[in-house]
């Protein structure tokens, strides 16, 4: 791939006006992990919306509200600030310098970008997708990997961190629960967060279950391990590692040996907008080229991951 300098790339943000081309990604499955028996792959209706490269600028039949967003001034990305390196809060500043991380930078320099003022929007995890479909927020960037639900739902931009092994999924169980496959898992209540990639892979992978229900958080998954009304979860393996670290009394633990990998389609977290918003998903693309060809978002992830271990959140 052609390598391009930084003034390069700006030089293309601030001019963003020529013919482009759209395309789409035909997505990739998930195999599995060490001890899995097979590999499924999703059909053709869950692509990857990867290009939208702004290269050649925003073509000139280019849906979306980007003229808009200039008039009013502000970009307002919604997050729910708690992914650290990626998002958090600092406690030790405060009003927009208390949000912090690799993510927020990105955020920050899109709206600089843009030529805009940046409104920093904390939700609940579950809200930060939907606050876009109200015309709450016009950009979401909290860590978010890619699923067929979102890549249906919304429009995705490219991937713009593959430093990590990206939502690998897991099993949780209570402690004690007699589960080391898949089979083991016939007839009782699986539980996974709605519209994830654990889901997606629950729903793939069983098939002869009690009952599938689907929580609106994270925290919900747990919960319902915990209180017994559900006995096992598919769940983001990184996200429920974290959690046991930070609870060593928890009775919740991951399934060891049980692990599906995304493929490459699926890695790489990626912002979101509303579905059709190609204008300024071109746009923030543009930018993430320049961030990650440049090295910035690296060195953002290295800065974020640095604080937050100071503050104790890793």
């Amino acid at each position: 791939m052609e390598r391009r300098s930084h003034s390069d790339i700006r030089r293309r943000l601030l001019s963003l006006a020529a013919a482009g081309v759209l395309a789409f990604a035909g997505a990739a499955g998930l195999r599995a992990g060490a001890g899995a028996e097979t590999v499924y792959r999703e059909n053709d209706w869950n692509f990857v919306d990867g290009t939208l490269n702004a290269a050649q600028g925003i073509p000139e039949d280019a849906s979306g509200q980007l003229r808009l967003i200039r008039n009013r001034g502000v970009l307002r990305v919604a997050t729910d600030a708690a992914h650290p390196p990626r998002t958090f809060l600092d406690p030790e500043k405060e009003g927009e310098e208390q949000y912090a991380g690799a993510d927020i930078e990105l955020a920050r320099r899109i709206a600089e970008r843009m030529g805009v003022r940046l409104q920093i929007v904390v939700l609940a995890p579950e809200r930060v997708l939907p606050s876009l479909l109200d015309d709450q927020c016009d950009l979401a960037i909290s860590a978010l990997g890619f699923t067929p639900g979102r890549g249906l739902s919304y429009t995705m931009s490219r991937g713009y961190d593959y430093s990590d092994m990206i939502a690998a999924v897991g099993v949780l169980v209570k402690r004690g629960t007699p589960v080391e496959t898949l089979s083991d898992m016939e007839g009782m209540t699986i539980i996974a967060q709605s519209n994830s990639l654990a889901e997606t892979v629950a729903v793939r992978r069983m098939s002869d279950y009690g009952e599938f229900r689907r929580a609106h958080s994270a925290q919900a998954v747990g919960q319902a391990l915990e209180d017994g009304s559900a006995d096992a979860a598919f769940v983001d393996v990184d996200t429920s590692r974290y959690f046991i670290q930070k609870n060593p009394d928890t009775v919740l633990e991951l399934v060891e040996g049980l692990r599906f990998i995304p493929n490459e389609a699926y890695q790489g977290y990626r912002a979101a907008a509303r579905k059709g918003e190609a204008q300024l998903m071109y746009f923030v693309n543009g930018v993430i080229e320049e961030v990650t060809e440049s090295g910035e978002y690296a060195a953002w992830l290295e800065a974020g991951r640095e604080r937050a271990k100071a503050l104790g959140l890793q």
